[in-house]
């Protein structure tokens, strides 16, 4: 265990960060369940200067792959639950399309028309009871604990700030979506949103080393298990409760 500290804890325990249909379909018990996983492994550092001159960010590709750190707890989550989980690649319509339908407005409490017609016609064709595509989700319309991060920010990453002195404290941000819809037999019904943009975790041991702005693989590696003992809190107090028969 890495000793993370979830800032917002009560937002893991409540209904925080998640938008939820109405009238949430039924997944039968044991249906198979399909995972479309989009997240890279890059990693993102954006600097908070005390002047926007001294502000900068950089992207980072891990020696880690995301999948490792998401599908892995989420399909030892589904199959403890009774749920056959299926791997998905995504389609050329969702990859076309993810920036409008997934990435830009991952808070809002729905799914495009487009988007949820092509995820039906995903489940129809491979016999799937629900699907949960994990993707990106850009900070579009920040948290207060984010406000100073660029809207465009996306994904997995750190933050570090001027207000530190020579080795600054680095904060992790989960800028991830999980999108739940259940075949309801006529098309794709909406479950639930997850956006981890409430989340705040702290990166125990971070050091800057010789130098901010040029991060090494090694120092970029021991991000790993902050991030995998984060989204296997998440997907356990925020995702799961949501897949039900």
């Amino acid at each position: 265990m890495t000793g993370i500290r979830v800032i917002l804890i009560a937002c893991l325990l409540s209904v925080c960060g998640q938008a939820w249909g109405a009238d949430v379909p039924a997944i039968r018990a044991g249906g198979r369940i399909g995972i479309i996983d989009m997240v890279t492994n890059d990693v993102t550092h954006f600097h908070v200067g005390r002047s926007e001159v001294t502000s900068f960010m950089r992207t980072y590709r891990a020696d880690w792959g995301a999948a490792d750190l998401i599908d892995v707890p989420l399909m030892s989550s589904l199959k403890e639950a009774g749920f056959e989980p299926v791997a998905v690649a995504p389609s050329d319509e969702l990859r076309k399309e993810r920036q409008s339908w997934l990435i830009q407005n991952p808070g809002a409490n729905k799914l495009p028309r487009g988007c949820m017609k092509e995820l039906g016609r995903i489940m129809t064709e491979l016999d799937l009871a629900a699907l949960i595509v994990v993707a990106p989700g850009a900070n579009s319309d920040p948290e207060f604990i984010w406000s100073q991060l660029p809207k465009t920010v996306q994904g997995i990453g750190f933050s570090t700030n001027d207000g530190a002195g020579s080795n600054p404290k680095a904060t992790v941000f989960d800028f991830t979506q999980f999108a739940m819809v259940a075949n309801t037999g006529d098309g794709a019904g909406f479950i639930a949103r997850d956006w981890g943009g409430n989340l705040q975790y702290d990166w125990p041991g971070f050091s800057a080393g010789g130098n901010l702005k040029a991060l090494t693989d090694a120092q970029i590696a021991q991000l790993r298990p902050v991030i995998a003992e984060g989204m296997k809190k998440r997907i356990a107090m925020r995702v799961m409760p949501r897949i039900k028969p």
